[in-house]
């Protein structure tokens, strides 16, 4: 019986991934590319967000050097529409897109220069072109400050986290997406960022290889019809 069920369980996992479609597509150049985290329009655009060092490959039209963060937009079939970098220090990333109603993208900038460790937020409207940006929270040494997320709770605003490597002391400070100081929070919960999905429900992840120039592969995963 036990034989018979696994035999079972295995037939029904075959079946499904017979009515799975996946598609890959692979972003980056010769230098050092890693891509976290993703968000998807209404009209279907997709931002990824992460870093890069690269100026070839899907990053060929970059005209500058050296680590910077780095916001990628992608149709859902994968074609490029436009990159955005950005570098304010030697280690920036970008983290987080979020759409906003008038079809902006928010995201958050990691970064650490002159002894100072800052998140920044960005907007970007729907080709790429920055419209504003600002620090939100900004602490030389020794506190550690690092975009966290979203708030779990209603998905409303953007995470902000501050360690003080001495005396341990932590805050977490929540901004609204607009980049707006909504105040200190006494129980935020670990990290926390939704995945992304199509309308159609096709599944997004992102995959990096270290090893490989284009080295991140973005996956496309939806039941067939």
């Amino acid at each position: 019986m036990r034989k018979l069920l696994l035999l079972i369980l295995l037939l029904c996992a075959l079946a499904a991934s017979a009515h799975a479609e996946t598609r890959s597509y692979t972003y980056g150049g010769s230098g050092h590319d890693i891509l976290y985290d993703a968000a998807v329009s209404a009209d279907g655009r997709i931002i990824l967000t992460g870093t890069t060092d690269s100026s070839d490959g899907t990053l060929s039209s970059r005209t500058k050097a050296g680590r910077s963060g780095w916001a990628l937009c992608i149709d859902t079939q994968g074609n490029v529409l436009w990159n955005f970098c950005t570098r304010r220090g030697s280690h920036d990333s970008l983290r987080y897109p979020v759409f906003l109603e008038d079809g902006s993208v928010a995201m958050l900038l990691d970064t650490s220069h002159s002894g100072l460790y800052e998140v920044e937020w960005i907007l970007l409207d729907r080709d790429g072109n920055q419209l504003d940006r600002k620090i939100l929270d900004s602490r030389g040494t020794p506190w550690l400050v690092r975009s966290d997320g979203v708030y779990h709770a209603d998905h409303s605003g953007y995470i902000v986290r501050a360690l003080n490597k001495k005396t341990t002391e932590q805050l977490s400070l929540l901004y609204t997406f607009d980049g707006d100081l909504i105040g200190e929070a006494d129980d935020v919960e670990e990290e926390f960022f939704p995945a992304p999905i199509l309308p159609d429900g096709t599944r997004i992840t992102i995959q990096n290889d270290d090893d490989l120039p284009l080295d991140v592969t973005v996956i496309f995963e939806s039941a067939a019809p």
